[in-house]
This record gives C-alpha cells, structure tokens and sequence, in this order.
C-alpha cells in the first residue's frame, strides 16, 4: 500500500497545482470539508482523487476510526504508561459523561478545570499576590507539551493578554532559568512547575535553583514557587495539551 502512495507520487511530482483548478472548477469544494465555522481546505496540495481514494484504504486498513473510538471511549491506548489520553475530556465543558475504568471522569475535569480558573483570576486581579505584592511575572517550567502547550497558547492570545509577563523554560541546562530569572523580581515572580505525576527524569531534572535566592527568612515560600499539577496532566500528560 505504500509503495502505491509512493508511485502515485512520483508520477505528479512534477505536476502544476493551477492545471488540477483548470481541469476541475469544483476543486476547491471537492477537496475540503467544513464542521461549523471551519473550513479544512487541502485543495491547494497536489493531491487527486486517486491519492485521495489511497489515503483512505491507508487509514481503514490502520484501523484510524476504530482507534479514534477507543480514545473517545476512554480506553487506555497510551502503551507507554498504560493509561487512557483523554484531551477530550478538558475540552468536553458541557460535561457530557466520559468514563474511565467504568468511572466517570467529568466531575473531576470541571472541578478542576474551575479551580485553575479561580487562581488565574486571583493571580490576574491581584488577589493572589506575591511577597512583594501583585505578580508582575510568570515562569512556567515545563518539558514537551508541558512547555509547549502553555508557550503556544499563550502566544496565540497575545492579542488579549492583560496579565503578568510569561516567561517558559524548559532545557534542564541551568543557562536557560538563569538567563530567564535575570532580570525578574523575585518578590513579584510566580514559578509553575507543571509536571504529571509520577514526575519523569527530565521533569525531576528541569526545576534548576537560582544561584543568588532572595534571603528565605523574610520570604512566604508560597511566593517563591507554586508547583501544579493539574487533572490535565493526570489525563492527558504533555502532547501539546492546552490546559
């Protein structure tokens, strides 16, 4: 089956994408899909019906619909730690039941979900506040999506950003935190250490100190690191899950 791709491939490797528009004017409808508000459209590829029709005997052969079923279905498909994946449960926010191990999981999700929602507003508002008054920065420590997924979150709303500064490390080399906490305020610094639990190597390894720390004695520890663990890193681990 994959040297048919191949074959298909070569033979319209050097093939104009503008002759598949000529030759079709319904191209673009032909080759998208919508749900809702979104539009998929991979009418602007090289692909053809052929490949098209190729692809899905891939994925059917693969079994890609029935694997799709068993993470919705809260099966425990990650083999590495022999847990279920269930990103679909944090975005699952009218609260539909998702169950895991006959147990459903959505009490926890939305709980959690509404705590995490109260400590951004309390860390935002001032509420929440640091040894030396309202958090002006945010470090998050993370590895993989634990850094990502955060990092590119937050980079996408950055247009509606009206919160402390964010700042990400995640390369367990000491350089990286130092450079990081340099010119931060410790008094006013809040530091995530996101990290599922059990913690892995790398995690245990990534929370590096600062070499020169504020005195301890005239400092809340409570201001200087808040390490979370969240009941998204307990479903879905890293793999860039936006929390």
């Amino acid at each position: 089956m994959f040297n048919h791709l191949k074959s298909l491939q070569s033979s319209v490797s050097t093939r104009s994408i503008m002759s598949l528009f000529d030759a079709d004017p319904q191209r673009a409808a032909t080759f998208s899909a919508r749900f809702g508000d979104m539009l998929f459209d991979y009418s602007k590829t090289n692909i053809d019906q052929d490949a098209k029709s190729a692809l899905l005997e891939l994925a059917i052969s693969r079994e890609v619909a029935q694997k799709r079923d068993a993470m919705f279905g809260g099966a425990k498909i990650n083999d590495t730690e022999g847990r279920a994946v269930l990103h679909t449960a944090l975005r699952n926010l009218d609260g539909d039941a998702i169950t895991v191990d006959g147990e459903n999981v959505m009490e926890e999700v939305l709980s959690t979900l509404a705590r995490m929602r109260e400590f951004a507003n309390d860390v935002r508002s001032g509420a929440y506040r640091g040894q030396g008054g309202q958090i002006t920065d945010v470090v998050n420590i993370g590895i993989g999506g634990s850094d990502l997924g955060p990092a590119m979150a937050t980079l996408a709303l950055a247009p509606f950003h009206d919160g402390p500064r964010c700042h990400f490390v995640s390369n367990v080399d000491g350089a990286h935190i130092a450079d990081t906490l340099r010119d931060l305020n410790p008094e006013t610094t809040l530091v995530i250490v996101a990290s599922k639990p059990p913690p892995q190597p790398n995690s245990r390894l990534c929370p590096p100190r600062p070499k020169k720390p504020p005195p301890l004695a005239s400092m809340d520890p409570a201001s200087l690191a808040l390490p979370i663990g969240s009941v998204g890193d307990i479903l879905c681990g890293g793999r860039l899950a936006c929390r």
